[in-house]
């Protein structure tokens, strides 16, 4: 799954499929590409590179910081579930005890 993306030298954040400018980036949106990546294992996003370039400056700066961001948020991931896990494991457990019902 790909959540940043390079495309004609602009960066482009996708959410449930559809394409939006970097620019056009809000905090609503980062809690959901946040969510995505929570929810996902496999994610391949562009890296700036020789490749991958962004021409616009703003858009070049933005869409490194997001892109670093999520990569220490991956490397974050497991650790942030079992933490989820252990602060709520009676609630889930009475969850999973009510859906076996």
């Amino acid at each position: 799954m790909k959540v940043l993306e390079i495309v004609d030298n602009h960066g482009w954040y996708i959410l449930n499929g559809m394409k939006k400018s970097i620019l056009d980036l809000n905090r609503e949106d980062i809690f959901l590409i946040l969510e995505t990546i929570y929810s996902n294992d496999q994610m391949q996003n562009d890296v700036i590179d020789d490749e991958h370039k962004i021409l616009n400056e703003a858009e070049k700066v933005i869409y490194n910081n997001i892109y670093q961001y999520i990569l220490e948020f991956e490397q974050k991931k497991d650790d942030l579930k079992k933490e989820i896990d252990e602060e709520f494991s009676d609630v889930i457990k009475l969850l999973d005890d009510s859906e076996e019902k």
